[in-house]
């Protein structure tokens, strides 16, 4: 997101550069003033109103808490430092309505601004003298991780984080139970995260944590824990020897009437995943099959599974629910049910089976489709402007 919104603020920087630069028609040229006369007034009575105040606020915090007094500095230097900049970007757009700059000396002048703008306020933003990737170093780690061939997450306690980054699983592409360090995540998993349940639990293992990373102090203390590696300087790696599978066949489920029911379903100490599941929907189910789990193939936007069981049941994936999934048993339409309050469950009937999750929303057809819609419309209209130019 940071990223398309910095080039996209660039982009139309670049285009307002470029129209500043070149001569204005009649109606461009009113509407650039009537802008401008805005811009000026409303600017203005902004800097005179936060000028008095941001130096007021500077006064009165000198015998306070030195952070307080700090923050009030660092409040009066950016109200400063805007106004300077701000006058400075009006000074060049009102000589460039009275032509007093012209083509490339307009673009320069706004160049120029813009630059000085960055640099002062950037240069010492992010400034440290310590390597600012060693905590994604963990080469002996990672190979230990990298040779177990199963599908599992990991765990990785707040209290090394500082040793081991909360995104290193990700560039190595494993799976950590805290998913991304980003404030994009989804609601209902996010949730029952956490939740904190304690790692003794079934709701703990349901989500495959097999590997917890933590300190040297010693393993975790809620749990079936023991440690694996210690070849890291920093970290350990230990063991949960009571984590799931990511994949899970069940006989026996449980219908509740809505999502906040499944919550409390899943809270009690009497949930165990491994042999029930808790739906929001689909039929209640009380067998004990005897089955064999195979998992085909698994990418972020595709889930294959063989399943080979003697009685029918729900195949259970640890996975988010979460809608554009779709779901085919043998090639078949098959609904995806809300499990365990987050995840995502297929009822399977008995016999050898092929079931596949793909991930493929409705949006991202419409996304493509306005795209190209857009797409070719700017090139009409490119090459319209280039034909009427020629």
């Amino acid at each position: 997101f940071i990223l398309l919104l910095d080039f996209s603020l660039a982009a139309l920087a670049a285009f307002g550069v470029d129209k500043l630069t070149r001569p204005l028609a009649d109606i461009e040229q009113q509407w650039f003033g009537s802008l401008l006369k805005v811009l000026t007034w409303g600017i203005g009575g902004l800097i005179v109103i936060a000028g008095p105040l941001s130096y007021y606020a500077m006064l009165v915090t000198q015998d306070r808490n030195p952070a307080i007094f700090n923050r009030a500095i660092g409040a009066a230097s950016g109200v400063a430092f805007f106004a300077l900049f701000a006058v400075a970007g009006l000074v060049v757009l009102h000589l460039i309505r009275a032509n007093r700059l012209r083509g490339f000396n307009a673009g320069l002048a706004v160049i120029v601004v813009i630059a000085l703008d960055l640099f002062t306020l950037g240069y010492n933003v992010d400034v440290g003298h310590t390597n600012p990737v060693a905590g994604f170093d963990h080469p002996d780690a990672i190979a230990f991780l990298k040779n177990d061939p199963n599908l599992y997450r990991l765990e990785v306690t707040t209290d090394v984080w500082h040793a081991w980054q909360p995104d290193t699983a990700l560039l190595h592409q494993e799976f950590d139970a805290w998913g991304l360090y980003n404030p994009l995540t989804l609601a209902d998993t996010t949730l029952y995260w956490s939740g904190a349940p304690p790692r003794s639990t079934g709701r703990y293992n349901l989500l495959g944590i097999k590997y917890i990373i933590a300190s040297k102090a010693g393993a975790p203390a809620d749990g079936n824990i023991v440690s694996v590696f210690e070849g890291d300087p920093q970290i350990n790696i230990y063991l949960n020897q009571d984590a799931l599978a990511r994949v899970l066949f069940v006989g026996q489920s449980t219908v509740v009437a809505d999502h906040d029911a499944a919550w409390e379903a899943i809270r009690a100490d009497s949930f165990d995943p491994a042999t029930t599941v808790v739906l929001e929907g689909g039929q209640s189910l009380d067998t004990q099959p005897n089955s064999t789990l195979a998992i085909i193939d698994y990418t972020i936007h595709r889930v294959v599974v063989a399943v080979e069981t003697d009685q029918p049941g729900y195949l259970v994936l640890s996975d988010a629910y979460y809608p554009g999934w779709r779901a085919t048993i043998d090639q078949q339409p098959a609904t995806i049910e809300r499990a365990n309050y987050a995840f995502r469950a297929v009822y399977v009937p008995e016999g050898q089976h092929t079931v596949e999750f793909v991930f493929n929303p409705p949006i991202w057809q419409i996304g493509l489709a306005v795209s190209g819609v857009t797409a070719l419309v700017l090139l009409g209209w490119a090459g319209w402007r280039w034909k009427k130019t020629a």
